[in-house]
């Protein structure tokens, strides 16, 4: 089981923590900012192919939680 509803995989605890913060931000305005971050914290997970799931949900289709 992982440590997030999102993904089938653990996340990071400070990747978990920016998207708690972006789930909770109701201003659009910050949007990009919190996906940049996400963006960068995603590159330090393992597997090359998580990453890119983590990038594609939450920057490409740009869902927010």
């Amino acid at each position: 089981m992982s440590n997030n509803k999102y993904f089938d995989f653990d996340l990071p605890e400070q990747l978990l923590a920016i998207i708690e913060e972006y789930k909770n931000d109701k201003n659009p305005l910050n949007r990009d900012l919190y996906q940049d971050e996400i963006r960068s914290l995603a590159r330090y997970l393992e597997n090359e192919e998580q990453e890119e799931t983590v990038i594609e949900f939450f920057c490409r289709k740009a869902m927010c939680p």
